[in-house]
């Protein structure tokens, strides 16, 4: 439906009315008269008319030189009709009009041509019109009153073939009848009763002209507008897309953006069901560590750490689903499937583990601490999808084997890699499993095995780089209390051991009866002075040498202890490396 508004034509979509408040919708305004764009669109003017002229050149060349073609070949026609005057009339067709209409289908090759085109095929319109008008001069009647017939052919050319827009083709048109009238009535004498006949024909076919070519220019503009309109809409969809991309590209892999992207369900909220693979992984003791920091450096060693991670776990396309404090939480197989998940996961998990080099690196380079870091990977069915509200959701995952995940990486201490069962069997032999423990982590039901992972075959084919510690045999034992830590709690019972080998990352201990394999141990010095006696550290139960003989991995060493065990270890029998 076309409407006018305020001496504007604009358009309104199949015939229904859109409201220039919905988004994204926009009017085309154009001069109603001249099809000019106009209003807000005035300056598109230009850029239509150099794409109208590059996209209808080729048809002005092949239209032009079918008019010269029909233009010599009705000249047939005078030779059959007037052969006294064939002559004349051939002048005016071949000595005439062919050159003209040449030289312009010559000039149309010229860099120039687009911008005198319109002037051109203009020039070439009138002079065919004019060419036939002075022919009807020409000849004699009653012969000359025929040939208005061919004007028709010309307007024809004009206002379709030749693509000459509605201004210049109208122009052309009605320069045309002026002509014809002015030789009907005053130069050739015709009767009026022809002179009617043939006007109500004549201007007839030149109106119904107007409004093709009008039509035709009409859907040019519209339809440049709308490409106009869909280029800006593809340009804020990409600029939004490239929003998208930093932004979660920074936790997810680029191929798994896309994949979000092309869908248009992507980002409505459900969920489905689907196998996955977790890695959860905590940095161990980062609360001690981040209390003896300014807030900057707390910020800044957390950069650097999620830095290298994130690096690596984008590299195995896993999807980092959350970051808490120093956590991450990492799932392989969502939103984009994987069919090695599996594997992959693992392999992320050691490289994630072997790359902390690169970070403590770092770290020593810029005055601050070593990080350790326990990893733990699950595989379990859980629902995948938008959770949340409409107005804020999160891609994530649901399932008890989320908790599950989180407890086996609890079992983890810095530099191990813990699995369940369930992913050991889906992997099998191609895994390097350093050890296994049973474990019945509060509020379980039953005890779960989850195995330690040293490397992987295969595909990656990648080993956990170990940091062996030379523990080294201490002149004098050192005594502790000791006591077993149920979560962040420890037992009111205390018992007595003794710190018999060092190293810095651990200790061998012994005590009087026996501890379970990743038992978590809070621990004192009991003949220390006051300051170190009062400081607690931590430790997790690794391997037991003997019945009363363990190696505990520190969990958290807090640096006056750690100065005293250096003061120790300065008084060394001998090294011993600690054996697998």
């Amino acid at each position: 439906m076309l409407v006018l508004k305020g001496g504007k034509r604009r358009l309104k979509e199949g015939g229904i009315h859109k409201p220039a408040s919905s988004p994204g919708y926009r009017e085309m305004e154009l001069n109603p008269l001249t099809l000019s764009f106009s209003g807000e669109h005035k300056d598109l003017g230009q850029t239509f008319r150099e794409e109208y002229s590059r996209k209808f050149l080729l048809q002005a060349r092949y239209s032009l030189l079918l008019g010269a073609f029909l233009y010599g070949v009705f000249g047939i026609l005078d030779a059959e009709l007037v052969p006294s005057m064939k002559k004349t009339l051939w002048f005016i067709r071949f000595g005439l009009f062919y050159p003209v209409v040449f030289s312009i289908i010559l000039f149309s090759f010229s860099s120039y041509f687009r911008k005198y085109m319109q002037a051109a095929l203009l020039a070439a319109l009138t002079m065919a019109g004019f060419g036939i008008t002075a022919m009807i001069v020409i000849a004699s009647p009653p012969v000359c009153f025929s040939y208005y017939a061919g004007l028709i052919i010309v307007l024809i050319f004009g206002y379709t073939l030749l693509r000459i827009r509605f201004v210049w083709a109208t122009l052309g048109g009605w320069l045309i009848v002026a002509s014809y009238e002015v030789a009907a009535v005053w130069l050739s004498k015709t009767p009026t009763f022809t002179l009617i006949n043939n006007n109500f024909f004549f201007i007839g076919a030149n109106i119904i002209g107007m409004f093709a070519g009008y039509s035709m220019e009409y859907y040019a503009r519209k339809d440049f507008f709308q490409a106009r309109l869909l280029q800006q809409e593809r340009e804020k969809l990409d600029v939004a897309n490239q929003f998208i991309r930093k932004t979660f590209g920074r936790y997810i892999s680029d191929d798994i953006v896309d994949s979000i992207l092309q869908s248009p369900q992507g980002l409505l909220l459900g969920g489905e069901k689907r196998a996955v693979t977790m890695l959860m992984s905590d940095l161990r003791d980062f609360t001690s560590i981040a209390e003896r920091l300014d807030p900057e450096q707390v910020v800044q060693i957390l950069n650097s750490y999620f830095e290298v991670m994130v690096d690596v776990i984008l590299r195995y396309k896993g999807t980092i689903n959350m970051i808490v404090g120093d956590a991450l939480f990492v799932i392989f197989g969502a939103p984009q499937e994987l069919p090695d998940r599996a594997e992959r996961g693992i392999a992320c998990a050691i490289s994630m583990q072997n790359a902390m080099t690169k970070v403590n690196a770092q770290n020593r380079r810029n005055g601050l601490p070593d990080l350790e870091m326990g990893i733990g990977l699950n595989d379990s069915e859980v629902v995948a999808g938008n959770i949340g509200s409409v107005k804020r959701s999160k891609y994530t995952v649901v399932g008890s084997g989320v908790n599950y995940t989180n407890r086996i990486q609890s079992y983890a201490g810095g530099g191990q890699i813990f699995i369940s069962e369930s992913l050991r069997n889906m992997v099998g032999d191609i895994l390097r499993i350093d050890g296994q423990i049973e474990v019945l982590p509060k509020g379980a039901e039953s005890p779960f095995r989850i195995y330690e992972v040293g490397g992987i075959a295969g595909q990656y084919n990648i080993v956990l780089q170990k940091e062996q510690p030379s523990l080294v045999t201490l002149a004098r034992r050192i005594p502790l209390q000791c006591a077993l830590l149920e979560g962040k709690h420890a037992e009111s019972k205390v018992f007595d051991g003794y710190m018999v080998r060092l190293s810095n990352k651990s200790g061998e201990i012994t005590v009087h009866g026996s501890l379970s394999m990743q038992s978590n141990l809070r621990m004192n010095i009991s003949d220390a002075n006051n300051e170190v006696g009062r400081k607690a550290f931590y430790g997790k139960v690794i391997r037991r040498s003997n019945d009363s003989t363990y190696l505990v991995q520190f969990t958290a060493l807090p640096p006056v202890v750690g100065a005293y065990f250096q003061a120790f270890q300065q008084h060394v029998e001998r090294k011993i490396p600690v054996q697998n």
